[in-house]
């Protein structure tokens, strides 16, 4: 495009400097044709494409080991088999902040594959910017829809756990008064009776008892299934916190794969703000769904606050996954691979 306006240009500056120094028949239809050109193309592609081009985009395969990045698939889809397009593709990681720029030029029908090399993981929210389609003498840029935005998850590779989830988080027995309070079970209410010697204060149902004039308490079984907690300290770095989401995909995998539902508290940071932001993975259910959420916000950087802010949040029994190690809420190192 840059080499037909620079000829175009140098034909209109021939035509012009000629009607000024040779004022004649000739110069003057050579000078007119210089100023209708442009003005001819843009009616006639407005005629031939009106209402009839777009520009759609899809998300190809997310790598997560080898060389990281994402691959999108642009495609102009227009009435006429000549129309070209140009426009701007800019892939922006939400998670640690990483945003690249392309410009494309794209051929009508024709699909085309632009690569995106990304260094850390996150969600990557691919847009196309500024979409024009080209005249037909390639001068000017008419505008045309494109089809919004897309996003897509990139994972680094997950690093095995090694620990035991039922030791680190029995559940039953005995026991089960005890995780209630550390919120690793739950119980689910089942019924209303009369009080029993031993029952809690806090089960009494109050308006009931209030009503009938004798003590009414609610009845309880406790909850299908393992429930275990997690905190994830992600860092400072964008280095740092893709360590930490590779530990966390690994705990998550050995977690679920024994049964256990997660209750995962996942930092977030952004506009010198911090807080910690709660989400569940149910038994069953892989651990990706809920990264594409907590990836969308940045949760690296001010590392001290963020350790604070986990630190008062977590629950008294947690299992604390960061970049270098995983470890119980009380220190207790559980073993890894060396970082």
């Amino acid at each position: 495009m840059p080499a037909r306006r620079f000829i175009y240009a140098l034909f209109f500056s021939v035509s012009l400097f000629y009607y000024i120094f040779h004022t004649g028949y000739v110069s003057w239809i050579l000078l007119v044709i210089a100023i209708a050109l442009p003005v001819l193309s843009l009616l006639l592609t407005w005629l031939l494409f009106r209402g009839g081009q777009r520009i759609s985009i899809c998300s190809g395969a997310a790598r997560t080991d080898g060389k990281k990045g994402i691959s999108l698939s642009l495609k102009l889809i227009s009435s006429s088999p000549s129309a070209r397009a140009r426009l701007r593709v800019t892939a922006e990681n939400l998670f640690t902040g990483e945003k690249a720029t392309r410009k494309m030029m794209l051929v009508s029908e024709e699909e085309t594959a632009v690569p995106f090399e990304g260094k850390h993981c996150g969600v990557i929210r691919a847009t196309v910017k500024r979409p024009r389609v080209l005249d037909l003498l390639g001068l000017i840029g008419l505008p045309v829809r494109a089809d919004g935005q897309v996003e897509v998850l990139l994972l680094p590779k997950e690093i095995p756990f090694s620990g035991n989830p039922d030791a680190l988080f029995p559940q039953g027995g005995e026991d089960q008064q005890k995780w209630a309070d550390t919120g690793i079970m739950t119980r689910e209410w089942k019924d209303i009776r009369d009080y029993r010697e031993g029952d809690l204060l806090r089960d009494i149902h109050w308006k009931l008892t209030a009503r009938r004039d004798k003590t009414i308490v609610r009845e309880y079984e406790w909850a299908a299934g393992k429930a275990a907690q997690i905190a994830v300290l992600c860092g400072n770095t964008q280095s740092e916190a893709t360590r930490a989401v590779a530990r966390f995909l690994g705990v998550a995998h050995a977690f679920l794969s024994a049964g256990f539902s997660l209750n995962v508290l996942w930092p977030a940071y952004g506009n010198g703000q911090a807080e910690a932001r709660r989400y569940v993975v149910e038994a069953g259910e892989r651990a990706q769904a809920m990264l594409a959420r907590a990836m969308r916000q940045p949760c690296h950087g001010g590392g001290e606050k963020m350790e604070r802010l986990l630190t008062y949040e977590q629950p008294d029994h947690c299992l604390l996954v960061t970049h270098a190690a995983v470890s119980l809420q009380n220190g207790a190192a559980l073993k890894e691979e060396s970082v």
